[in-house]
Order: C-alpha cells, then structure tokens, then sequence
C-alpha cells in the first residue's frame, strides 16, 4: 500500500429506529484490521461505550477493518477505512430538525 487506505463513510438519521444499535452491530461483526492506529481503537471504545443512552450530538468513529478472509479473494482483503456517523433522532414536527 501506498499510505492511502480507501474509505467508506456511513450516516445513519432518522427518528428513533435503532439508528445506534445498527452501528453497534456493524462494529461488533467488522474484522478490525492489525493496521488499526491506537486512536482508532480508542474512538472505538468511546463510541461503543457512549452509546448506551439517546443520541443528543452527531458522534462518529472511523477504524481500519478488513473483508472477512473465508468470504473475500485475496486480491480483495486489503483494509479500508471505515467511518460511521450516528445522528440524534430527527423529529419532523420540530422546526429545526425539519430544516
């Protein structure tokens, strides 16, 4: 590799639909990557243990996974960047929300 690890990024919003516990499962089921950064891992940690309650603030993690080798080729395992975004839930009948 060159330095650069291609990326992907992830936005959840919407009303209150399990926006957090998706992500959660993602993370959980990713193969993270032996070319992880420490603050990579450490953002894991505080996004996955901060996600216990309602979501009040846009919060993100992005971490280097891998394609699971038993069902990836190998010309297709290199890691990439994986960004997710978890929005505060969207109510369409509040003003500031809907804009």
């Amino acid at each position: 590799m060159d330095g650069d690890v291609p990326g992907y990024t992830l936005m959840v919003a919407g009303r209150r639909t399990g926006k957090t516990a998706f992500l959660r499962l993602l993370l959980d089921t990713s193969l993270v990557s032996p070319s992880a950064t420490p603050d990579q891992l450490s953002s894991l940690a505080r996004f996955i243990h901060g996600s216990s309650g309602h979501t009040t603030h846009i919060r993100s993690v992005s971490l280097n996974v891998e394609l699971d080798p038993l069902e990836a080729p190998q010309s297709q395992r290199a890691p990439f960047t994986l960004t997710l975004l978890d929005t505060p839930s969207l109510d369409p009948r509040d003003e500031v929300a809907s804009e």
